[in-house]
């Protein structure tokens, strides 16, 4: 790492030894530092140097000579200045040469197994894409260090994009946003949110209160995406350019994920695991006020293919409590009923589109499928019942005449219309398909945990799985088939997702409650299994799971549904294509 202070660099040991290792790459001059077992480029370039003695002297600042075998504390003491000024300029000289050199070497990859790239967007891939490219392709350098390379994925708001972080050696994800009045707007609020989920708040020179220093110390801190770097592109039509967010690589969504079960869902361990970290970052935001607004599977990424750390990404659509700028946010298989209704919304919408995405993962479908925002509120009702009076009492007078009868029932939608004439049967009424049913005939359907939770026994390093469990687990198959009930670990998530999906907002499970529910301790609390299932749920990095599936599988699909240039070779001159 290199620190600007009062005009002078300073360097810490990495730094350095980076720097002599790129310098010797590209054939510099080496002193031998100690033994001679390591070589450090000090090369001065601001004195004279004899070229009669064969390049092997220069002179330090103080007027003394070294030659290639120069003595360590002379060097590091009395030539420090020297020795650091040389290293500071060759190191940019390498990194200048490297820049030069892109059109000719690729940068090097990360480990991976041997042909298979296991990420579209892992750290862990091979740098060569699977679309066809043309080998005299060549790469563009942006901001003096990001060298570009394939579109991984686009939306609204613009693309983003893999690449090479020259100076720190490793790959990097850029979000890449074209310049407008209303796009600098909600980038700049973005930033701000990333800026202060990662610790780097404006008001962080501030004196502290208690709250805040608790608020970060909290562990979801670690489960919101790191913003890494920011700049802006500039191009030039007059006043265009590009938003640039530079962020860690990540790995596969959790919809990916979904696929590669071929949408059965996953284990109800693997659920559980992904959910805890979900709710730690729900805590954590809701802490600093802030709402995320669009909880998704698309929204979580895996942060290695095949391990169950799992990271919440896209700001794009948050907001602070009590300023809430749209009236229109999430997704709508995920969105709560209080913003279909146009009502007052705050961190508990976070909570209802976490306990939607809860059940999806576990059935692999989503639970309110609704063709429209009408549609999605008749297929609640069906589920939950009727909006209580307390909170019909609160919804607009614009949404009531939209959406209700006179006996505070919510009208058919057109779709469900159409759905029941179809069938020749009648529209559900309110209640009629309550959630335990619901998701019992989804995992009656799709013959529950199959693949993956077979996978999940299997895993003999989990603590959860004692003999007593793994047997209990094979006879139930997810849910007691005998007498139609749910198996103990069932009965409790249904119970969680009941909580969080509640309609009436200010009686729904709040992050902390849920952190607490019996969910996430599913045996004993006396037993030393679920002290050491605890403390691993603690630690969702450390532990490498077999019952994540092969997400190989999702870069083929990809492949095939290629689409808006993703995959593609990315550049600036072509980036509003």
């Amino acid at each position: 790492m290199i620190v600007e202070t009062f005009g002078m660099t300073r360097f810490t040991d990495a730094s350095v030894e980076r720097a002599a290792e790129a310098m010797d790459l590209e054939g510099r001059a080496s002193v031998s530092f100690a033994t001679g077992e390591r070589s450090t480029t000090a090369r001065e370039t601001t004195t004279r140097r004899d070229e009669g003695k064969g390049g092997g002297e220069a002179r330090l600042l103080s007027g003394e000579t070294f030659t290639q075998n120069v003595n360590p504390a002379r060097a590091l003491t009395v030539g420090l200045t020297t020795t650091y000024m040389s290293i500071n300029r060759n190191y940019y000289d390498a990194l200048e040469a490297r820049r030069r050199l892109n059109h000719e070497v690729s940068p090097p990859s990360s480990p991976s197994r041997e042909g298979v790239r296991v990420s579209e967007t892992s750290a862990t891939e091979p740098w060569v894409s699977p679309t066809k490219r043309q080998a005299g392709n060549s790469r563009e350098v942006v901001h003096d260090r990001y060298l570009l390379d394939k579109v991984l994925g686009r939306g609204s708001f613009g693309k983003v994009v893999l690449a090479y972080d020259l100076a720190e050696d490793k790959h990097v994800a850029i979000k890449v946003i074209e310049r407008s009045q209303r796009a600098d707007a909600a980038v700049a609020q973005e930033i701000a949110f990333l800026r202060e989920t990662g610790g780097e708040s404006v008001d962080e020179k501030l004196e502290m209160s208690l709250e805040d220093v608790h608020a970060m110390n909290l562990p979801g801190k670690d489960a919101c995406v790191r913003l890494l770097d920011v700049f802006m592109h500039q191009t030039e039509k007059l006043g265009g350019g590009y938003q640039c967010l530079v962020f860690e690589i990540m790995s596969h969504s959790l919809y990916d994920l979904l696929r590669v079960t071929n949408l059965s869902g996953v284990s109800i361990k693997l659920v559980r695991k992904f959910a805890i970290q979900i709710m730690r970052a729900l805590e954590y935001t809701k802490s600093l006020g802030i709402i995320h607004c669009d909880i998704k599977p698309e929204n979580v990424l895996l942060c290695h293919p095949e391990r169950s750390a799992v990271k919440l990404i896209d700001f794009g659509s948050a907001c602070k409590c009590g300023k809430q700028q749209f009236s229109y946010v999430q997704s709508r298989f995920y969105r709560a009923p209080e913003v279909m209704l146009g009502m007052q919304y705050g961190p508990a919408i976070d909570m209802w589109s976490a306990g939607c995405m809860m059940y999806e993962l576990r059935t692999g479908k989503p639970l309110f499928t609704g063709w429209s925002e009408h549609d999605q509120l008749c297929r609640i009702e069906a589920t939950l019942g009727r909006v209580p009076r307390s909170m019909f009492d609160r919804i607009p007078t614009e949404y009531r005449a939209r959406y209700f009868d006179e006996d505070g029932g919510i009208e058919p939608s057109p779709e469900a219309l159409r759905a029941a004439q179809k069938s020749d049967s009648s529209v559900p009424a309110p209640g009629s398909r309550p959630l335990a049913k619901v998701l019992y005939d989804e995992l009656a359907k799709r013959g529950s945990v199959s693949a993956q939770a077979q996978a999940a026994m299997d895993d003999v390093d989990d603590p959860m799985e004692s003999v007593e469990h793994r047997e209990k687990m094979h006879a139930a198959a997810g849910m007691s088939r005998e007498d139609g009930r749910f198996d103990e670990e069932h009965e409790v998530l249904l119970a969680l997702i009941s909580r969080m999906v509640t309609l009436d907002a200010s009686k729904r499970i709040t992050p902390e409650q849920a952190l607490a529910h019996p969910f996430f301790f599913p045996l004993s609390t006396k037993s030393v299994a679920a002290e050491n299932h605890r403390k691993s749920l603690q630690e969702p990095k450390a532990k490498r799971l077999s019952s994540i599936p092969d997400m190989s599988s999702v870069d083929a699909m990809n492949a095939r549904e290629v689409s808006g240039g993703v995959g593609e070779r990315f550049t600036f001159e072509h980036g509003r294509k």
